[in-house]
């Protein structure tokens, strides 16, 4: 075991710990209202969207991916690889519970819990007060580049400012309670297909 794998299973044990809590806390009610009150067509067209930005960041990941620039690549993760842990160490450590054997099944279902909740804390932070597409810019590249702390490499990061662009749009819509509705169904899509990799081998 590397110590990168060491602290993947220290962040999951520390997530699972605070997702418990979280759970226990008798909120959870409160923060999947964000889905309430929408008919089937609103329904089918979020989901529509936020599958169409789901491909979209698929493609600028991809391609950001596929010119192999050290630079694009670099996450602070990198910084702890050993030989055994590949050629690239970037990842999302909040979901890097999900990876382990057995019990990911369970810490999938609890992040799936608690997405309403970090969702609706990051469009309070990136989004809250925005009023113009030019405010949007330093804000969506804020949002995208917030995610290096947890491990994501670069190159996610700049695909992740194109998606912040998108809840923006969503934001300035309805509100943060749209871009949360967006964003956790991003979110949500993004831990299914996880789910069905993972499942099916």
């Amino acid at each position: 075991m590397t110590i990168l794998d060491l602290l993947k299973y220290a962040f999951a044990a520390y997530l699972t710990v605070d997702f418990v809590r979280y759970a226990r806390k008798g909120t959870v009610k409160r923060h999947f209202s964000v889905f309430a009150g929408r008919g089937i067509p609103e329904w089918i067209k979020a989901l529509a969207m936020a599958s169409m930005m789901l491909g979209v960041l698929y493609a600028i990941i991809m391609g950001l991916y596929s010119l192999n620039n050290p630079i694009l690549s670099f996450s602070w993760l990198n910084l702890l690889k050993q030989p055994a842990d590949g050629k690239n160490a970037g990842t999302n450590l909040v979901a890097a519970g999900a990876q382990v054997p057995y019990f990911g099944i369970v810490f999938g279902a609890l992040l799936a819990l608690n997405i309403p909740r970090l969702v609706r804390r990051e469009e309070e932070i990136f989004r809250r007060g925005t009023t113009t597409w030019a405010q949007s810019v330093p804000r969506s590249i804020k949002f995208g580049f917030a995610h290096m702390i947890v491990g994501v490499p670069i190159f996610g990061a700049l695909a992740l400012t194109v998606v912040g662009f998108f809840f923006t749009w969503r934001y300035f819509v309805g509100g943060v309670r749209e871009a949360t509705f967006y964003h956790c169904l991003n979110n949500l899509l993004v831990l299914t297909l996880v789910a069905v990799v993972m499942l099916t081998g």
